[in-house]
């Protein structure tokens, strides 16, 4: 029996649009998050702001700059699945049309 592969392409672009909006949001988040660390930095001073400066710099950064990425991967392979499964579609579809 033949699997049956069904797409709401309207769904997937919405699903696409979210995932790029999400990264475009937490892109915004950094640069906004970036620029308080730079107001802070010449004038908290001790330990505890050296470590926070670190921690920021070499963890939290880095890994919310891969969130966005992956966010916006998400969105784009999202597309690139709508688009996949509407050429099969398309291509079964015309496999069943008659030449006259």
């Amino acid at each position: 029996m033949a699997e049956t592969i069904q797409a709401d392409y309207e769904v997937l672009e919405q699903i696409a649009q979210r995932f790029t909006q999400q990264g475009d949001e937490v892109e915004q988040m950094n640069q906004n998050l970036r620029s308080r660390m730079d107001q802070i930095q010449s004038t908290w001073q001790g330990m505890g702001s050296e470590a926070f400066f670190a921690e920021m710099g070499d963890e939290v950064l880095p890994a919310s700059d891969r969130l966005r990425q992956a966010l916006e991967q998400a969105g784009n392979i999202t597309k690139q699945i709508a688009t996949a499964l509407s050429a099969a579609e398309e291509e079964a579809g015309n496999s069943f049309q008659v030449s006259v």
